[in-house]
């Protein structure tokens, strides 16, 4: 018995074509040829229409200088908001300055004319028609009270070492007038007790609160003047 030939099944290829211009120039037939992988990589990366009228305006605007004038614009955008935060510091700066020197211009004021009228009532020499002892404590009582008050409602525009100087020297005159009260005090018996409360009170009043007022006077200036 002969043998029979059963035909192996075909397997069709596909494949790309391009048209191969070297071989039969044009209008040649179509070879058959897998695309190389330059070729793949180069239909993939095809921009579309899209994209390309995208890259085509921007290369326009650049070319044309608008481009420049964007980013200047944008500079100058940022560089003026920069400067007007800057402005509203310095003016902010200035405001706080002006109620620094509308507070300490009066409250230093304040600060020597109750001294003045400390010293009058602790001082051992009098003058013809001046006030009593009792009238110049009641004068400085008014003062520093005046004094404190200006202190009060403007303690948060101070420093924190002007606030304690200030508040040692209250404390101080507080304390004095309290010595020359004494000393008036006809209770208090006269000789030896009565001279050391008058020798306390001008101590302080003629030597130890001048020394604290010159400090606060020169911290003062260097506020004013700063």
């Amino acid at each position: 018995m002969a043998a029979i030939r059963i035909p192996r099944p075909r397997t069709r290829h596909f494949v790309e074509t391009v048209q191969d211009q070297e071989v039969g120039g044009e209008g040649a037939a179509q070879v058959s040829r897998p695309l190389s992988t330059e070729d793949r990589n180069w239909r993939g990366s095809r921009m579309t229409a899209t994209e390309t009228l995208l890259l085509t305006f921007a290369a326009t605007i650049i070319g044309s200088g608008l481009g420049t004038t964007i980013v200047a614009a944008l500079f100058k955008k940022r560089f003026d908001t920069q400067l007007e935060t800057h402005k509203d510091l310095l003016q902010r700066g200035g405001r706080i300055h002006e109620r620094q020197v509308d507070a300490l211009l009066p409250l230093h004021s304040k600060l020597q004319e109750a001294l003045s009228y400390l010293q009058g009532a602790a001082g051992a020499g009098k003058f013809a028609g001046q006030a009593s002892d009792k009238e110049l404590l009641e004068r400085m009582g008014l003062s520093l009270r005046d004094a404190y008050a200006e202190f009060s409602k403007n303690k948060l525009l101070l420093s924190e070492s002007l606030e304690q100087k200030l508040n040692k020297f209250f404390s101080k005159m507080l304390s004095c007038e309290m010595t020359v009260s004494l000393a008036l005090d006809p209770m208090v018996p006269n000789g030896d007790p009565r001279a050391k409360l008058w020798d306390e009170a001008r101590e302080t009043a003629y030597k130890e609160l001048p020394t604290i007022l010159k400090a606060i006077s020169d911290e003062a200036r260097a506020v004013i003047h700063g």
